[in-house]
């Protein structure tokens, strides 16, 4: 029967010395109290010092700390190259005790000692017997073959950190076969990279502007032309999913030819507790600065979180991470030659203190790449240029997709061409395309409806319209299918006084008022999503009553994402009223600005149905033609209607 190991042999490398000696050393135990001399040669220098301990702890019954007394029962001693002092070493090994010299050469040793030794023993690689016993020492449970096959091949200071008393075998092994997350990359991977650089890149906007000037920065700073204190050292890169987040900081490091240093928070925290957690933090850091000038990725850094949204149980624990994380970008903690980059799905989940200047300087959203960047994206991933004729199938067929998804169409159509076993040409993007349906009349006219709906009240409430349009195909495979939509000039300038959101409400609510005029009811399309038309204005009438102090009080909450106005009004049930209010207040508003431009409204459907596209300026141009009449200056308000009317 396998006995386990006394708990002083804690690590892997330990367990692997006490079972490799119990075998040397299995005669002489049997025996008991008998005086010998044994000379082993431990060929891996860093393990010698587990030999060591292995002897005491099996001689001795636990581990001298390389304290010898006088009457010590075992004598275990190390003798480094170079040692000359043989005679106090064969005075000590003449006392009557077990002695155990422990080499690290075997030329070290003495030709009189080998001649004098009870044992000698070259200890080199353990075995796979030994291997199995150590394991079992450790974990309670025999390993097959196969499993310490693997745990052998692995390098000792990986088994020794893996290998824990009490922890399973079967999540030992799964920690093994797990690769360690990349922490560095040696300053010459910059150079030879795969990959785009970022003067290849399309569709990234203000995003690829900032970083050619920061390669310019660079390589002044490099020439000694350019302080540091010069230089934008963080931004923060927002967007959503598939829009390239990644692919940037790597194009940039290569054009920059400066190594990458990745790390994510989830990476970091997968290290351990806190302590691990922040240390693997301050880890990668400081890899950035000794390969500087550097740039240090931090991937999905909103899982930081927010310590003014952090849980009660959880706000200690995330003070101290977003502390050390802050503390890294400027405090105690010089990042001189380092920049960061920093990417997210959800900016407003993150801790505002990150985006303070010195940290991340600026954040920089990332859209969805337009009409004019993914026919470039596709020619870059397929090595090939598109006739005018192809390139407008593409972007026709394409919209709304992101880069990745753009990759994942290139993919597709080098299949199909290997597949057939030639070289991929444009008929195969084509034909990778997903297949696009004619929209049914009733739905091109029902789409029309609800666009219009959204212009006119826009128009009557003073807003400027860039574009209407409606999709006159759609793909069945779409996970989301869009249908149209209005494209409003930016009011970023505009004063935004109560008038200002209770107009943009009754925008976000016309489309569902023209529904309802024109069919009695609306589709279910106009709620749901976070974007929704019902979404959106719910959203602006609790800030109007929460943080603008525009509803019944002048209390200002702060609300940093959806899920806190959400919270309010499910905690708050006289709130949930008063937006109710205003939500009914401003459709029947709506609903009385459709009303009382029927007949232009009439005809801006047809028209829509007719030319699927119009610009602003037609639009107005033809609604004035139709006798279109804006609404009364400064009236947010409409004359009594009943809206459950509307569905009778």
């Amino acid at each position: 029967m396998r006995r386990q190991s006394p708990k002083s042999v804690t690590s892997f490398p330990a367990a692997m010395a006490y079972c490799h000696l119990s075998r040397v050393f299995r005669p002489f135990r049997k025996r008991g109290g008998v005086s010998f001399l044994a000379i082993l040669v431990v060929t891996d220098a860093e393990m010698a010092s587990f030999y060591e301990r292995a002897a005491e702890i099996l001689l001795a019954g636990k581990p001298s700390f390389k304290i010898r007394r006088v009457g010590d029962p075992v004598l275990v001693q190390t003798i480094k190259r170079g040692t000359a002092k043989f005679d106090r070493i064969l005075l000590d090994s003449d006392e009557h005790r077990p002695t155990v010299w422990v080499f690290e050469c075997l030329e070290d040793v003495p030709a009189e000692f080998r001649a004098a030794a009870d044992v000698f023993e070259v200890l080199d690689k353990p075995d796979l017997e030994i291997c199995r016993a150590a394991i079992f020492q450790l974990c309670g449970v025999l390993a097959s073959d196969e499993d310490a096959r693997f745990v052998l091949a692995q390098p000792w200071r990986r088994n020794a950190a893996t290998f824990r008393r009490g922890r399973s075998l079967h999540r030992t092994l799964h920690l093994l076969r797990r690769p360690p997350p990349p922490v560095s990359l040696t300053p010459s991977s910059a150079a030879t990279r795969d990959g785009p650089s970022i003067e290849d890149l399309a569709g990234y906007g203000a995003a690829r502007d900032w970083g050619l000037q920061l390669i310019k920065d660079i390589a002044d700073y490099r020439g000694g032309r350019l302080n540091w204190d010069d230089i934008d050292k963080g931004v923060l890169l927002s967007g959503p999913t598939g829009v390239g987040k990644t692919r940037f900081a790597e194009a940039l490091a290569t054009s920059a030819c400066m190594p990458l240093i990745p790390g994510s928070p989830g990476a970091w925290q997968a290290a351990g507790h806190l302590g691990d957690y922040l240390r693997e933090m301050r880890k990668a850091f400081d890899t950035a600065q000794k390969n500087a000038p550097a740039i240090l990725l931090i991937d999905e850094i909103e899982s930081f979180g927010s310590r003014t949204r952090a849980d009660r149980d959880n706000r200690d624990y995330s003070r101290q991470v977003i502390n050390c994380a802050l503390e890294c970008l400027d405090g105690a903690i010089r990042r001189e030659g380092v920049v960061v980059i920093a990417t997210t799905n959800f900016p407003h989940h993150l801790d505002p203190a990150f985006l303070r200047p010195g940290r991340l300087d600026r954040h920089i959203p990332i859209a969805l790449p337009d009409a004019l960047a993914r026919v470039p994206i596709v020619e870059r991933y397929m090595d090939l240029k598109l006739s005018t004729e192809e390139a407008d199938h593409v972007v026709l067929l394409t919209e709304d997709w992101s880069g990745a998804q753009l990759e994942q169409l290139a993919r597709d159509a080098r299949r199909l061409a290997r597949r057939e076993g030639r070289v991929a040409t444009a008929a195969d993007v084509i034909a990778s395309l997903p297949e696009l349906h004619a929209m049914p009349p009733e739905r091109l006219s029902a789409t029309a409806v609800h666009e219009a709906g959204h212009a006119v009240v826009g128009l009557a409430v003073g807003r400027q319209i860039e574009r209407i349009e409606i999709a006159d195909r759609y793909s069945p495979d779409s996970d989301i299918l869009r249908l149209g939509g209005v494209c409003f000039l930016n009011a970023a300038m505009q004063r935004r006084d109560t008038k200002f959101y209770l107009d943009e409400i009754a925008i976000s609510l016309g489309g569902i008022a023209a529904e309802l005029e024109v069919n009695n009811s609306y589709d279910d399309g106009s709620g749901g999503l976070p974007t929704s038309d019902l979404a959106r204005a719910t959203r602006l009438a609790t800030l109007m009553e929460v943080s603008f102090g525009m509803g019944d009080t002048l209390i200002s909450e702060t609300c940093e994402s959806d899920d806190d106005i959400t919270s309010l009004r499910l905690r708050h049930p006289r709130l949930w009223k008063r937006v109710d209010s205003v939500l009914s207040e401003q459709m029947k508003r709506a609903i009385h600005l459709v009303r009382s431009n029927r007949i232009a409204f009439d005809a801006l459907v047809e028209r829509i149905v007719e030319k699927r596209t119009l610009s602003g300026e037609e639009l107005e141009a033809f609604l004035e033609e139709k006798g279109f009449q804006p609404a009364q200056s400064g009236l947010t308000t409409a004359p009594a209607i009943d809206v459950a009317d509307l569905f009778t």
